[in-house]
């Protein structure tokens, strides 16, 4: 008589199947992250300025040893970037525009303005529409020809103006009522 043949049982080995799936995870939150959280960076050195659009066509001229850092990708949803330094801004009408600095936040709608954050210092200007900046919580409205002025984290008065750009667009330095260690320290920027 024959024997009764056994059917051969064959067991499954998910193990390269999961590491699989792991690597196709990993690949997939690594491509969202870098498509969706790229951050883009423009800077300049020592006694350089570049000038350049943003997404929606505003445009920046950011002055010498500063830096703008944005997400190129969110920019549609949420027009908002880091400086430090200095820059001067062309502001295209939109939805709320803003400036983050270490020292507070400028806000416009569309405008033209400069802000400074530097060591111990921190200016705005606005040369054109309505600037909205926001120091510790309060916040001041500055029409044309007014500034907003904090040196070693203290409110300084500060005279209206008539220019109709940053002097230091012409390459030119202008100090008014500047402590000296800040007249120094710009300087030395711009050399």
């Amino acid at each position: 008589s024959k024997a009764k043949k056994e059917p051969k049982v064959r067991s499954l080995d998910f193990k390269p199947f999961y590491r699989v799936a792991a690597v196709l995870i990993v690949l997939l939150t690594s491509a969202y992250f870098l498509f969706y959280n790229t951050v883009t960076t423009i800077e300049t050195q020592i006694a350089q300025t570049k000038t350049f659009h943003l997404p929606d066509d505003s445009q920046v001229l950011l002055n010498a040893a500063s830096k703008i850092t944005f997400h190129e990708k969110k920019w549609d949803d949420k027009r908002e970037l880091n400086l430090e330094g200095e820059a001067y801004f062309q502001v295209k009408k939109g939805q709320t525009f803003s400036v983050h600095t270490t020292d507070g936040v400028v806000q416009v709608l569309g405008t033209h303005f400069n802000v400074k954050q530097r060591e111990k210092y921190f200016e705005v200007g606005c040369y054109e529409g309505l600037v909205s900046v926001t120091h510790n919580k309060e916040t001041v409205k500055l029409p044309p020809g007014k500034t907003f002025r904090l040196i070693n984290n203290r409110i300084e008065a500060v005279e209206d103006f008539n220019a109709q750009n940053p002097s230091w667009m012409q390459q030119e330095s202008s100090f008014n009522r500047i402590p000296l260690d800040q007249v120094i320290a710009e300087l030395r920027s711009e050399e």
